[in-house]
């Protein structure tokens, strides 16, 4: 059952971050048409393309973690064997979850408690910040989610071959 909502929020995040990616490029075209060949600038693109990239990068941070494609140092599993990789992955996971969960998510929601208080609207578009901002929790469980997955399905280590890359044999020599 998780693998099938895994596959369904992998399938609906690489969607929705390509969508926003080509909405993206059509802004800012628009934007650089209007402004130097119509002479008449658009105000409403540059704000589009700012709360889509926000969205891309959040969204996408957490289809990455799904993937585990997220930032890491890769010299140092290489460098463990298969136990103690599957080790590292264990606490690497615990740790992006409990991130997630406290920073993200619980930071999310306080900000976005604040930023709904108050009321405020974005200047081009006139739409409630709170719009903007939802996406900072919602990132936040979705990499919870990713996490919890990988710490209940964990994937046997790739074996590899540290003198494979050049940067690590070198440290090996």
């Amino acid at each position: 059952m998780l693998e099938q909502i895994k596959k369904g929020l992998d399938k609906t995040l690489s969607f929705v971050c390509v969508l926003f990616l080509g909405i993206m490029v059509i802004c800012v075209s628009w934007q650089v048409l209007s402004r130097y060949v119509v002479h008449v600038p658009s105000t409403w693109t540059d704000e589009i393309a700012r709360f889509l990239m926000i969205w891309t990068c959040l969204l996408g941070s957490a289809y990455a973690v799904g993937a585990q494609r997220h930032i890491a140092i890769d010299i140092v599993p290489i460098l463990l064997g298969p136990k103690k990789r599957a080790i590292l992955d264990v606490f690497i996971n615990l740790c992006i979850l409990v991130f997630s969960l406290v920073v993200i998510t619980g930071g999310g929601w306080y900000l976005l408690a604040k930023v709904f208080r108050s009321g405020q609207l974005t200047i081009a578009l006139n739409i409630p910040y709170w719009i903007v901002y939802i996406v900072i929790p919602v990132s936040g469980l979705l990499m919870a989610f990713y996490s919890l997955y990988h710490l209940l399905n964990p994937k046997p280590p790739e074996p590899v071959d540290p003198l494979a890359d050049p940067a690590v044999s070198s440290v090996l020599d």
